[in-house]
């Protein structure tokens, strides 16, 4: 069972060799500390969304 894992590609990896936007959902800590991963590891985000009530003329780490 280990040796099938030590095969399979990280959930950063797929994202990064995908071909479709990757967009965070919110504006917290955690789609923080995930976007600090993912410019670390060279995987492009395409935007940032959350719910209207909280980012009505908002941005978040340059994105609208």
């Amino acid at each position: 069972m280990i040796d099938i894992l030590k095969d399979e590609k990280s959930s950063w990896e797929k994202l990064k060799e995908s071909n479709v936007p990757v967009l965070i959902y919110g504006m917290g800590n955690g789609a923080d500390k995930i976007i600090d991963i993912m410019n670390r590891k060279n995987i492009e985000i395409c935007g940032v969304m959350a719910s209207d009530e909280f980012v009505r003329g908002q941005s978040f780490r340059g994105f609208t």
